[in-house]
């Protein structure tokens, strides 16, 4: 255990140099990471965040990973400079037992072409049981203050415990006790904050154990709060661009029916059929249209969507790549 303990400490150590060395333009939090443990049957979701350290736009060209028990994704493509975003990787252990190291592989081809490498360390374990297997929330309204629990079980080590909760996220609240007379088995039961914000997340929490062989349990969460507003796509990626026009079409829509009062953001290079609606409706479809007047190289733009919902409003960036 030890000499494995001391492998795995010399890999780190090995992969954090070799991503500091690889790229200039990305400066990862934590490269490295260790999940701990999770209960075989769980998918887990963890963010490799970034930021953009350079004076020059990134392109992330491609994401991949080094097994078929996981994927991973670029949560943006084109990250400006001093723009943060992340890494997104999925785990699932079902189709995996005991340790497993996942290399993320990460290519760029702006401002010009190289890869970096990631590492994640996770252990599926066949004797803990979580049921149901994960806290999904599901969807629920913004304002409301939902809760669920699981049941964690481990068959194989007498004297088990949970100590305690390792939690980042400060809209989720948890409770930890002993499930029953059982005392291998514990029920934690989480509550989300009436504040929480809208959108589409994932989380998990670390559980603190007595157990040396895996100190940290992982349990995912996943939730979705719906807010007032919500627009498809989230960001209008017009692709390549040359001196002809566009037109791409949006859905806003709304908690309940809404007029648009009008947008902010048009100019010569972007124009919308409808700055303003008379009729209040719970999804309107938009039309934009791109002149083709745009200077060759990047186009970033952002536009806001006003509205007499509650006089909310909701941001659509926009970009594309302009070839003349």
């Amino acid at each position: 255990m030890l000499r494995l303990g001391l492998a795995f400490s010399l890999a780190l150590l090995s992969h954090t140099y070799l991503v500091a060395a690889e790229t200039s333009v990305l400066s990862f939090e934590e490269p490295v990471k260790d999940l701990g443990g999770a209960p075989r049957g769980t998918k887990l979701v963890h963010h490799f965040k970034f930021t953009n350290t350079s004076q020059q736009t990134v392109h992330i060209s491609g994401v991949r990973t080094s097994c078929h028990c996981s994927n991973a994704r670029a949560m943006k493509d084109e990250i400006a400079p001093g723009e943060s975003s992340s890494i997104m990787v999925e785990v699932n252990t079902i189709l995996y037992s005991g340790t497993r190291d996942f290399t993320i592989y990460v290519n760029f081809d702006r401002p010009y072409s190289s890869e970096m490498r990631l590492l994640l360390k996770t252990v599926s374990r066949d004797d803990i049981s979580l049921s149901p297997d994960s806290l999904n929330f599901g969807t629920v309204k913004l304002g409301s203050a939902p809760s669920l629990s699981v049941v964690l079980d481990n068959r194989s080590m007498t004297g088990w415990k949970i100590s305690g909760i390792e939690n980042e996220n400060g809209y989720i609240q948890t409770k930890i006790e002993p499930n029953g007379t059982n005392g291998n088995s514990y029920r934690l039961t989480v509550r989300l904050r009436e504040d929480t914000p809208a959108g589409y997340w994932h989380a998990s929490l670390g559980l603190v154990t007595n157990d040396p062989t895996t100190p940290r349990i992982r349990v995912p969460l996943s939730v979705e709060v719906q807010g007032l507003l919500a627009v498809t796509p989230s960001t209008l990626n017009l692709g390549k661009l040359n001196g002809n026009t566009l037109e791409k079409k949006i859905v806003v829509r709304g908690a309940k029916p809404f007029k648009i009062t009008g947008v902010e953001g048009l100019d010569g290079i972007l124009s919308i059929d409808q700055t303003k609606t008379d009729e209040a409706k719970l999804a309107h479809v938009l039309k934009i249209t791109y002149s083709g007047k745009a200077d060759a190289g990047e186009l970033l733009k952002k536009l806001k969507i006003k509205t007499d919902l509650d006089n909310t409003t909701i941001e659509l960036p926009v970009q594309g790549q302009v070839v003349k």
